[in-house]
Protein backbone atom coordinates (compact mmCIF):
# COMPACT_ATOMS: atom_id res chain seq x y z
CA UNK A 1 0.00 0.00 0.00
CA UNK A 2 3.07 2.26 0.54
CA UNK A 3 3.81 1.74 -2.78
CA UNK A 4 0.74 2.46 -4.73
CA UNK A 5 0.17 5.26 -2.09
CA UNK A 6 3.43 6.72 -3.97
CA UNK A 7 1.93 6.43 -7.18
CA UNK A 8 4.06 3.40 -8.03
CA UNK A 9 2.28 0.16 -9.55
CA UNK A 10 3.18 -2.52 -7.95
CA UNK A 11 2.04 -6.33 -7.75
CA UNK A 12 1.75 -8.38 -4.62
CA UNK A 13 2.74 -12.65 -5.03
CA UNK A 14 1.64 -14.85 -1.95
CA UNK A 15 2.20 -18.12 -2.48
CA UNK A 16 -0.17 -20.80 -1.56
CA UNK A 17 -0.36 -23.12 1.00
CA UNK A 18 1.16 -23.77 4.24
CA UNK A 19 4.57 -24.48 3.32
CA UNK A 20 6.48 -23.18 0.46
CA UNK A 21 8.69 -25.54 -1.40
CA UNK A 22 10.57 -23.86 -3.93
CA UNK A 23 10.42 -25.99 -7.05
CA UNK A 24 9.47 -25.76 -10.80
CA UNK A 25 5.51 -25.79 -9.63
CA UNK A 26 6.43 -22.38 -7.81
CA UNK A 27 8.35 -20.68 -10.39
CA UNK A 28 5.80 -21.23 -12.67
CA UNK A 29 2.88 -20.10 -10.53
CA UNK A 30 5.39 -17.13 -10.10
CA UNK A 31 6.06 -16.99 -14.25
CA UNK A 32 1.86 -16.81 -14.76
CA UNK A 33 1.27 -14.45 -12.21
CA UNK A 34 3.93 -11.67 -12.71
CA UNK A 35 3.79 -8.53 -15.23
CA UNK A 36 5.60 -9.28 -18.23
CA UNK A 37 7.16 -5.41 -17.63
CA UNK A 38 7.78 -5.28 -14.09
CA UNK A 39 10.95 -3.17 -13.63
CA UNK A 40 12.06 -4.73 -10.16
CA UNK A 41 11.22 -7.92 -8.07
CA UNK A 42 11.22 -7.26 -4.15
CA UNK A 43 11.72 -10.59 -2.51
CA UNK A 44 10.01 -9.94 1.30
CA UNK A 45 11.31 -13.29 3.45
CA UNK A 46 14.76 -15.04 3.66
CA UNK A 47 16.75 -18.26 2.26
CA UNK A 48 14.45 -20.19 -0.41
CA UNK A 49 12.07 -17.04 -1.19
CA UNK A 50 15.41 -14.69 -1.97
CA UNK A 51 16.67 -17.47 -3.81
CA UNK A 52 13.52 -18.31 -5.72
CA UNK A 53 12.51 -14.23 -6.40
CA UNK A 54 16.56 -14.03 -7.19
CA UNK A 55 16.48 -16.53 -9.95
CA UNK A 56 13.13 -15.49 -11.00
CA UNK A 57 14.52 -11.55 -11.24
CA UNK A 58 17.00 -13.17 -13.21
CA UNK A 59 14.92 -15.20 -15.85
CA UNK A 60 13.15 -11.98 -16.47
CA UNK A 61 16.10 -9.66 -16.56
CA UNK A 62 15.49 -7.23 -14.46
CA UNK A 63 17.29 -6.19 -10.83
CA UNK A 64 15.87 -7.74 -7.42
CA UNK A 65 15.85 -6.69 -4.18
CA UNK A 66 15.20 -8.04 -0.81
CA UNK A 67 13.43 -6.84 2.52
CA UNK A 68 15.22 -9.69 4.96
CA UNK A 69 13.21 -11.29 8.01
CA UNK A 70 15.58 -12.71 9.50
CA UNK A 71 19.33 -11.03 10.07
CA UNK A 72 21.13 -14.47 9.70
CA UNK A 73 20.70 -14.83 6.28
CA UNK A 74 23.89 -16.32 5.61
CA UNK A 75 25.62 -12.97 5.45
CA UNK A 76 23.21 -11.10 3.40
CA UNK A 77 22.80 -8.93 6.53
CA UNK A 78 25.98 -9.18 7.72
CA UNK A 79 28.20 -5.84 7.88
CA UNK A 80 31.95 -6.49 7.43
Amino acid sequence: NILKDAGIKAKAHVFKGKRFIPDEKALGELMIDADRDCDLVVAVGTGSINDMCRFFSFQMGVPYAIVATAAPMDGFASSG
